[in-house]
């Protein structure tokens, strides 16, 4: 009798237990929650100017995992500060920021584990954190992706939900630390550029070769006031600010430090560039480099140095930009009176 009731209170418990671990189960494995929210209001998730002044980015994907703020320079726009530091070229962060006004709503779901479980939100594919100069942050993360119908699933803390979406245009999955890093030496836009200066060697006053300003009205003179050809003069300064440099020498072979450093310690040119804001950026030009340097592929006399105050390393620059310095004449820019033309 006592085995017999014994019986019956295991069988009791074990159909309890079971009981409660299926409703666990089905609980966690049912169908992803739709939300009540509608989408009539608006089709985007987010709306024209929502990023505007952000100061900081956090971007993960496969790849990498990078940071990214404003250093509220002149001298370049945004910094990479993870994994290196380097100055950050500011087009992969338009592509991006420019990506999230464009996320087109299609359902949205309860912000719930069930549905970070089932889109694949509790191990994104892409982590993208934001915040901008007011301390306002966003959360966003990309989750399952549906090559078939060219969807995917995000998640924003700002507004506790979860989104299905139209596929990215732009393969933010492929962006890697090259992609991030900005390789123009003088990543400014033409218009911000108020003067420019080349000196012969060091900076002084009895090195200057010429100095151009610009005036008000677009034109250039010498810094006597004499006017300049702005086609010669803006296609100069178009060509400087063309440079991109074919390795930023971060790390340096001990084999090569010697010439590394005599390069930029005996510069061949100085330039000095003055900006809209009034920040003057100093560039150090090496003459070519006489010996090669095997560790980094470097053949003799085929590249050459540009060292800068504001950047942390210095620049290698292929020899074919060296003609910008070679050609450099100030007679050359000076505009010459009508009369002389027809002399």
């Amino acid at each position: 009798m006592v085995k017999s009731h014994t019986l019956s209170t295991f069988l009791f418990l074990f159909f309890v237990l079971f009981t409660f671990t299926v409703a666990l189960y089905t609980d966690f494995y049912q169908a992803p929650k739709i939300g009540q929210s509608t989408i009539e209001e608006t089709q985007l998730v987010f709306k024209e100017g929502d990023f505007e002044n952000i100061v900081e980015m956090r971007f993960k994907n496969r790849l990498g995992d990078f940071l990214l703020n404003r250093p509220g320079s002149e001298s370049f726009e945004w910094q990479l500060t993870k994994p290196r530091m380097f100055p950050a070229s500011s087009a992969p962060i338009r592509t991006i920021l420019g990506q999230l006004y464009k996320l087109k709503i299609r359902k949205i779901y309860e912000f719930e584990p069930i549905n970070t479980y089932n889109f694949s939100l509790d191990s994104p594919v892409l982590e993208l954190d934001l915040k901008n100069q007011d301390g306002k942050t966003w959360a966003i993360r990309f989750g399952l992706s549906n090559s078939i119908d060219n969807s995917t699933y995000i998640s924003v803390n700002t507004k506790n939900a979860i989104f299905h979406i139209d596929g990215i245009s732009e393969n933010l999955e492929t962006m890697d630390l090259a992609k991030f890093i900005e390789s123009k030496v003088a990543p400014y836009l033409p218009e911000r550029v108020q003067s420019i200066a080349f000196y012969r060697a060091l900076k002084s006053d009895s090195n200057l070769i010429l100095k151009a300003v610009q005036k008000g009205n677009k034109e250039w003179s010498d810094s006597a006031g004499n006017p300049l050809q702005e086609d010669l003069v803006n296609e100069l300064l178009k060509d400087f600010l063309s440079i991109k440099a074919q390795a930023i020498l971060d790390v340096i072979p001990e084999s090569a430090q010697a010439n590394i450093t005599k390069a930029k310690t005996t510069p061949q040119w100085t330039m000095e560039v003055e900006l809209a804001g009034g920040t003057v950026v100093e560039y150090a030009i090496s003459d070519l480099m006489e010996k090669p340097m095997p560790e980094l592929k470097i053949d003799k006399r085929s590249h050459f140095l540009i060292s800068a105050k504001h950047l942390q390393y210095p620049y290698l620059v292929a020899k074919d930009y060296f003609k910008i310095w070679e050609q450099l004449s100030a007679q050359r820019l000076k505009k010459l009176p009508i009369k002389k033309l027809f002399y």
